[in-house]
């Protein structure tokens, strides 16, 4: 039994000896999101902000984007990290990642997006960017080495308990104050495009109504975030980007304005004694102002993003 045990450990020893350089010659790099670091870096701007599809959304009836409104008007030369999904995680990534690159900017802003914490976001494999987070933590060889044909992915997955496939991801089950709404795949697919207010007020609960852990670990990574810009005598300015607060009420009811404040309170709660302050926004504009289909989310219409654009322009001249 001793000599089995052995020869398993020497087995698996060899495999993990083989994994990384093994792994870096099968490599099949997607630089995508990679390039958008590299990209925000390369000016080395006075103002980086930080946010998600929300900065770069130019529909809705107005070409212009609200990171090219920032761009235009910020009374410091500003540069962004924006994408889709980027949330907390990949944001404290980045931001690690460029002041051990040498560059630290005079001012930080990062937007909050509340469908970060709840499980479409949470949970969902898209938005982990696991294998983006290992190369500006780890650097390429070990971060692509894990890649095949382990994946960084199923690593991450393990250690912050995110499902480990598409599969079973969708078939989350959904629950809200006791009640079942059904699963991920079957919330999303009744809010499609033609829905009933019924069914995307189910979508609002899915987004937005969860209980927001204290502990989450993207408020975490928020924490994390302060405490480095802290250390570096960063001023950073954190705001709640906007949501659809009057559909959210109108379709899942009364009790979704509570909700939406009572998890900001928690967030706000999380950073206080890092000396962070969290702008509310969550209720900033009117249900015109929104630009989405599918399904809720924080798109909005050339007249929105101008008013947010004041907003983020106002606080980055505090």
């Amino acid at each position: 039994m001793k000599a089995l045990l052995i020869k398993l450990l020497a087995g698996l020893t060899a495999i993990a000896a083989l994994q990384v350089p093994v792994g870096y010659l099968l490599r099949e790099t997607d630089n995508y999101h990679y390039d958008r670091v590299q990209r925000a870096l390369a000016p080395r701007a006075d103002a980086l902000l930080l946010g998600d599809s929300v900065f770069g959304y130019n529909q809705g009836g107005d070409p212009v984007s609200l990171v090219q409104l920032l761009g235009k008007e910020s009374p410091l030369p500003a540069a962004a990290f924006e994408g889709p999904g980027y949330g907390p995680e990949v944001q404290l990534a980045m931001l690690d990642y460029s002041l051990r690159q040498g560059y630290v900017p005079k001012v930080v802003v990062a937007s909050i997006n509340l469908r970060a914490f709840g499980e479409f976001w949470d949970q969902g494999l898209q938005f982990q960017f696991s294998e983006l987070r290992a190369r500006l933590a780890q650097g390429d060889v070990l971060a692509l080495g894990l890649q095949r044909p382990m994946t960084s992915y199923q690593l991450y997955a393990i250690f912050e308990g995110f499902p480990r496939s598409e599969e079973a991801f969708q078939d989350l089950p959904i629950t809200r104050e006791g009640r079942r709404l059904g699963t991920i795949r079957q919330i999303l697919a009744r809010s499609h495009k033609r829905t009933t207010p019924e069914a995307r007020g189910l979508a609002f609960s899915l987004l937005y109504q969860y209980p927001l852990d204290p502990d989450h670990r993207k408020l975490r990574a928020l924490r994390d975030m302060a405490a480095l810009c802290r250390s570096k005598n960063i001023p950073l300015r954190l705001y709640v980007t906007p949501i659809d607060v009057e559909s959210g009420e109108r379709t899942a009811g009364t009790a979704f304005r509570p909700r939406v404040a009572a998890n900001i309170a928690v967030l706000r709660a999380a950073l206080a004694d890092q000396g962070a302050t969290v702008e509310d926004w969550s209720a900033l504009l009117p249900a015109e102002h929104f630009s989405y289909d599918e399904y809720p989310n924080e798109h909005l219409t050339g007249a929105g993003r101008r008013r947010l654009a004041d907003e983020v322009l106002r606080v980055i001249r505090r």
